[in-house]
């Protein structure tokens, strides 16, 4: 095997990055099969493969009782890495065991105290009657169209005319004296103006607040 230098110092840190990529297909196909028969292998002779694997590739003979690490060797392990070392990995361990708790915490309350208080403008059509409610004059009525949500009668406290499914209702209540006010899903607001008919003037109020409802004016 021939091996490459690469001068850091000349290529920087995107051409090193370039010069050490090696792609998928970049691989001889003899690799890819030889992993393959590894992963085959080891998924169908479990330890009996392993062990024949590492005389085969390290020209080390174990058995399988060599591939489990024994309590000894664990604390032998332990005891040379030292008290300082271990101290600073549990400490770290803790720290960031705490990071995450307090992490998931945070974006708990800021799922429930504001996204969800984002996000409920667009559940219901309540703010749409909200703005109803404190805009129109006395008098003024509201049809829901072609809808059937049930909350434009909750929130109306069942004073919503309902036109589900006739232009030509929808046409008469457009034709009545006064401003009237109409709720109507964005996709369907082409079939309201259409029904409505171009001698009326259709005007959104607040169209960004509800992504699915829209309200109107019809003058």
């Amino acid at each position: 095997m021939k091996l490459r230098r690469l001068e850091t110092a000349a290529l920087g840190v995107d051409g090193v990055a370039r010069a050490l990529d090696r792609p998928p297909e970049s691989v001889d196909a003899a690799i890819h099969r030889s992993v393959e028969d590894i992963l085959a292998a080891v998924r169908a002779r479990g330890d009996a493969a392993l062990v024949e694997l590492t005389e085969r590739y390290d020209r080390v003979r174990i058995g399988p009782e060599g591939l489990r690490v024994t309590a000894a060797e664990l604390d032998a392990a332990e005891h040379q890495v030292g008290a300082a070392t271990l101290a600073a990995l549990r400490n770290s361990r803790t720290g960031l065991v705490g990071s995450l708790g307090a992490l998931a915490l945070g974006f708990a309350l800021w799922f429930s105290w504001s996204h969800w208080v984002d996000l409920s403008h667009h559940w219901t059509q309540r703010d749409l009657f909200w703005r109803y409610y404190d805009r129109r004059a006395p008098g003024e009525p509201i049809v829901a169209y072609m809808m059937d949500w049930k909350g434009e009668t909750f929130y109306s406290k069942n004073t919503v005319k309902q036109i589900k499914d006739s232009p030509a209702r929808m046409a008469a209540f457009a034709n009545l004296p006064g401003r009237k006010w109409a709720l109507v899903e964005h996709p369907r607001l082409g079939l309201l103006r259409q029904a409505v008919g171009a001698d009326h003037r259709i005007e959104q109020v607040d169209r960004d607040l509800n992504v699915k409802f829209v309200l109107v004016t019809i003058d």
